[in-house]
């Protein structure tokens, strides 16, 4: 009985339950010493010890003189350890002198306060951890002596408690304030659509609204119920006219109905376009497609589609989510990315090409240089002058054909990089022609004749180092293809709105197969594989022709010939 009222006794409660206590039991006088302890009777002794609070009793100077066994418990000292000790012991080493300061606030405090004062403060077990507690100070007397009983609780639950309230109210009210903050940006949307589900349901659907990509739920049978506004962006109809009176096979063309309805063996059983659609979706499955969406105003865009079942608690299909992303952009970057890439294949081809090339080109010159200038060396320590000066034709010779290969190089570069630039003048073009026939006499073989005519106005109105260019590969060409003792003919004609250049050789010609190549980098046609050259030079001379707006055409035919002729637009060279 006295355990079971100990129990709910704490605080003031206690004080007045030891005056009526020492009322009842008369109770004398009570001597304190250093071996001997307050003297408790009956009730009141029960009380003080099983009461389900630490108390302890101390005299003004701060001696303990009596503990509980819970403040025993408490602080994981004996009784004997805390008989006649201070009760500093009680409080951490750091902070020892200030809680004794504030007792001693507190002592005078009680002579004016006499219900008691309660404060929170820090104790110290005697295994040295620290935790919260609450002492409330009562003062009594006793013969006119005073004497304090102190009422400790052990308050780390109700601190982590209420550390916790504080922390889960801190983390509600930031969630609040991010609530609020969505539901501010959504308020247009919201306001747009007219919803009356909860704010949940209603940021919900503002991301359904504003995710960038067409989506629509329809119910098992194909009913449109939801139409987000980026789909009425795409596909162009409103949403009145399409919620609960169309089926998505509004937006896919017939011809991709039909050609889906082919994929299926069954298709006869398709009674409705919607069918075919949501066939494969029907059984459970996920459709994703690229395929074409049809707009009100039936224009086509590419689109990615997914059309994805959806299903109850018992696993039974209520309907479809479909999704349709809008794919121009990444269709264009992909033509640009393949573009890019078939280049870059291409100039890897070139340079592949080059290297082969130059290495073969360059071997033939170089070998020729190397020997002449040997064998020419010999014959002039010998006085051979005749043997010295052919030899050294032939050094000259191979020079000026690695000069042609590397021009030839050279212009295909400048072609590459746009950097051709046409400057327009007037230059006699007879006199231009007849300078290109004398530089490349020293390349005509045995028998060979050039024969050059010319009509009209002598004055030419074009870049004169692109049309020497032009002139001097098609001229080469018709020397190098064509047999000793053949002729090659040239005409020019300055008409009044044409400038017309025109070469005919009667050398070895070209196929119809390789006619449709000619103007390529580095073809070179199979009855010329033998020939040395480099492959550039007709390709070369149909772009310096595009840029003096002119055009090329030819004839040719095996072992017979061909004639090149090409057409300048005067009137177009005059405007620039």
């Amino acid at each position: 009985m006295v355990r079971e009222t100990a129990r709910v006794l704490t605080g003031s409660t206690i004080v007045k339950a030891y005056r009526y206590i020492e009322k009842m039991n008369n109770l004398k006088e009570c001597e304190f010493t250093k071996n001997c302890a307050l003297r408790l009777d009956g009730h009141f002794d029960s009380l003080f010890k099983y009461a389900p609070i630490g108390i302890f009793i101390m005299n003004p100077s701060g001696e303990i003189l009596m503990a509980n066994r819970h403040l025993e418990k408490m602080f994981m000292y004996s009784s004997q350890e805390l008989i006649h000790e201070k009760i500093e012991k009680l409080f951490p080493i750091r902070t020892r002198n200030k809680y004794y300061e504030s007792l001693k606030y507190f002592i005078k405090k009680l002579e004016k306060n006499k219900e008691g004062i309660k404060t929170e403060q820090f104790g110290q077990k005697k295994s040295g951890v620290v935790f919260p507690i609450q002492i409330s100070i009562s003062q009594y007397y006793i013969r006119a002596e005073s004497f304090f009983i102190v009422f400790v609780t052990d308050i780390t639950k109700e601190r982590t408690q209420k550390q916790k309230t504080i922390d889960q109210h801190k983390i509600n009210k930031e969630s609040e304030n991010q609530k609020i903050k969505e539901l501010t940006r959504t308020t247009s949307v919201l306001k747009m659509v007219n919803h009356r589900h909860d704010v949940t349901m209603l940021y919900k659907k503002a991301i359904l609204d504003n995710i960038g990509v067409m989506l629509f739920l329809t119910d098992k049978n194909g009913s449109i119920k939801f139409f987000n506004p980026h789909a009425a962006i795409l596909s162009g109809y409103s949403m009145d006219e399409i919620i609960n009176k169309k089926s998505p096979d509004i937006f896919f063309s017939k011809e991709e109905i039909s050609f889906c309805r082919q994929q299926f063996s069954d298709s006869t059983s398709f009674k409705k376009d919607i069918d075919v659609i949501l066939a494969k979706s029907s059984k459970g499955e996920i459709i994703d497609m690229e395929c074409s969406l049809v707009t009100k105003n039936n224009t086509t865009i590419p689109v990615s589609t997914t059309i994805t079942p959806i299903k109850d608690k018992q696993n039974e299909i209520t309907g479809f989510l479909g999704l349709i992303k809008d794919i121009s952009i990444q269709k264009d970057t992909t033509k640009i990315l393949s573009a890019a890439l078939e280049k870059e294949k291409e100039l890897g081809s070139l340079k592949s090409k080059f290297v082969t090339m130059a290495s073969h080109e360059f071997r033939t010159p170089l070998s020729t240089i190397l020997s002449s200038t040997y064998l020419a060396l010999q014959y002039l320590m010998n006085e051979e002058p005749i043997k010295t000066e052919k030899h050294l034709q032939r050094v000259i010779q191979s020079v000026n054909l690695l000069t042609d290969i590397l021009n030839d190089f050279l212009s295909v570069g400048r072609i590459e990089e746009g950097k051709i630039l046409v400057r327009l003048e007037d230059f006699n073009i007879k006199k231009s022609v007849e300078k290109t026939i004398v530089d490349l006499s020293q390349s005509v073989k045995k028998g060979q004749k050039i024969k050059y005519e010319h009509q009209g106005n002598l004055i030419a109105h074009l870049d004169q180092s692109l049309f020497k260019n032009i002139l001097n590969n098609l001229l080469s060409n018709a020397i190098k293809f064509s047999p000793d003792k053949s002729q090659i003919e040239i005409k020019t004609a300055v008409k009044e709105s044409q400038t017309i250049l025109e070469i005919k050789d009667n050398g070895i010609g070209i196929s119809i197969e390789d006619q449709a190549h000619l103007m390529e980098r580095f073809f070179r046609g199979a009855n010329a594989i033998n020939i040395q050259g480099t492959g550039l030079g007709m390709h070369i001379v149909s772009k310096y022709v595009e840029r003096l707006n002119g055009t090329i055409s030819f004839t040719s035919e095996i072992n017979k010939g061909t004639t090149f002729r090409i057409v300048f637009n005067n009137i177009f060279n005059h405007l620039q």
